[in-house]
């Protein structure tokens, strides 16, 4: 290729195959990327620490990194990352309000007020 061709193709960003030969390929030593990364796995008593520290919040309320800052986690080994507190409290508040919605139908239905005690998981929408 001439070396406009090669100008214009870095330019645009670029250049076909031509750009893996000039070092496109990802270094060996370079930090995981999020795509590497394994996936975070909530112990149960990380998932107790969230639980406190969201309830203190209040669930409607709630944010990251006040949570974070209530779990006590940072500079932890291991410690869920803001992204995974993120994730974790959308999926917490999903599973809250399925549970406060299906207490308010069982209890127009017959009366009852839901489970009377928390989930073995530890979750109590009450």
């Amino acid at each position: 290729a001439s070396s406009y061709e090669e100008e214009a193709g870095a330019s645009r960003g670029g250049g076909g195959e031509e750009s893996d030969a000039e070092g496109g390929a990802p270094e060996v030593d370079s930090p995981p990327t999020k795509q590497q990364r394994p996936p975070f796995v909530w112990t149960h008593e990380m998932h107790l620490r969230f639980e406190r520290a969201v309830f203190q919040l209040g669930v409607p309320h709630a944010r990251p990194l006040a949570i974070r800052r209530l779990m006590g986690c940072e500079g932890e080994e291991g410690a869920p990352t803001r992204d995974n507190i993120k994730s974790h409290l959308r999926y917490y508040r999903h599973k809250w309000e399925a549970a406060v919605a299906y207490a308010r139908t069982a209890g127009q239905a017959g009366g009852e007020a839901g489970p009377s005690a928390p989930a073995e998981d530890g979750f109590d929408p009450a």
